[in-house]
């Protein structure tokens, strides 16, 4: 039967539609329980979104067009927010179509999976940010947060993630006042505020997420910056990881773009501070950093594989892919085009060295530098 309502042609179904299992009658399919037919059968649905397909509970659904603060997450009675169907849920959140105005979202230490069944093209997370200085680091938000410390492993996939400014952390210290005024005596001291902001699209610290088939786009972190507030005070700001910013962690990019993000350090992406970070068949394209245009690596190992490192910008070191200490990195069948940095013969346009740290280029295409030398170690 091949579905043009003629006789039997051959046995079974030709040339039909592949419907899923709604046991529990949530109207979410089960991707692992199939059958192809002319219509849709009875118990059988034409989506692939449930993760339990034995608990109406799962998965908990969120839609920024229709739903209401005051649903429970069903198919009926959406979310309006993320945030909402990750609190109630325990093992997979659904966002429909849409463009949610939301930051801060916190997987609060679950192992969910997230998906925006529309695509990245159709499910936009964007709160807009303004971008935040030494003026008002408090407004400044990342879009995720995954800082449970517990190891928790979110799949987020299917979203276009923009609009974040970073998480941002505090610390105030007396030490010398570093020529801020010409006033100050060599022994002298200042009250010295420093703030570190990690992550405009996605926070982590201490969890192990896995991002797929994500746009981070226009995820802009504040710019370094040392600024004299007062006699005697000063306020030094730092960035790290415009599209995603990863501490004690081992994170995972799968088909992912980042696109037009900016940050002191990691215009892409960050890993520092013990992080394992593994990039899959993804796109780093003109975003913009101080060091590591597209992805800066400290203390850490980030291993590209299958992936482009295209037009991004670096003011002073490493335009593709930037180490800044000890850490091992490597770069195996992708592509470093037409990434600058800086204009002396110690940038790195495309890759930069640090000092005690190894880089591994292995069937790879490097290729368009426009200022300094290739690579730099």
């Amino acid at each position: 039967n091949d579905c043009d309502g003629a006789t039997d042609e051959v046995d079974g179904v030709a040339d039909g539609t592949t419907y899923y299992a709604d046991t529990d009658g949530d109207t979410y399919g089960d991707a692992g329980s199939t059958v192809s037919a002319c219509s849709v059968p009875s118990g059988y649905v034409e989506n692939d979104y449930d993760c339990d397909d034995g608990d109406t509970a799962e998965p908990r659904v969120a839609d920024a067009t229709s739903g209401s603060s005051s649903g429970d997450g069903s198919y009926g009675a959406p979310y309006d927010t993320i945030q909402a169907a990750i609190d109630a849920a325990n093992q997979c959140v659904i966002a429909l179509e849409g463009t949610y105005d939301e930051y801060n979202i916190d997987l609060g230490g679950k192992s969910l999976d997230v998906w925006g069944v529309a695509g990245w093209a159709d499910t936009v997370i964007d709160p807009r940010l303004s971008t935040c200085n030494y003026t008002n680091p408090t407004d400044c938000a990342p879009v995720f947060i995954m800082d449970s410390g517990g190891g928790a492993t979110p799949y987020v996939h299917g979203f276009t993630v923009s609009g974040g400014t970073g998480y941002g952390e505090q610390s105030t210290t007396t030490t010398t006042c570093a020529d801020s005024d010409p006033s100050h005596g060599e022994d002298e001291s200042c009250s010295v505020t420093t703030w570190r902001f990690c992550g405009g699209g996605a926070y982590v610290n201490g969890d192990d997420p896995t991002f797929g088939d994500v746009v981070f786009t226009d995820n802009d972190l504040p710019d370094f910056d040392q600024v004299t507030t007062g006699s005697w005070s000063q306020t030094w700001i730092y960035s790290f990881g415009g599209g995603v910013c990863a501490i004690d962690s081992i994170a995972t990019v799968e088909d992912s773009w980042f696109v037009d993000n900016s940050a002191d350090q990691g215009g892409g992406a960050y890993a520092g501070s013990s992080t394992t970070m593994a990039v899959s068949g993804s796109w780093f394209d003109d975003n913009a950093a101080s060091d590591g245009a597209a992805v800066a690596s400290a203390d850490s190992s980030v291993s590209l594989s299958g992936s482009i490192l295209a037009c991004n910008v670096a003011t002073t070191d490493g335009g593709g892919l930037y180490t800044e200490s000890s850490g091992t990195n490597s770069a195996y069948n992708s592509v470093l085009y037409g990434n600058t940095a800086g204009t002396a013969s110690t940038n790195g346009s495309q890759i930069y060295v640090g000092s005690g740290s190894t880089t591994a280029v292995t069937y790879s295409i490097s290729w368009g530098n426009t200022s300094s030398p290739l690579f730099y170690a």
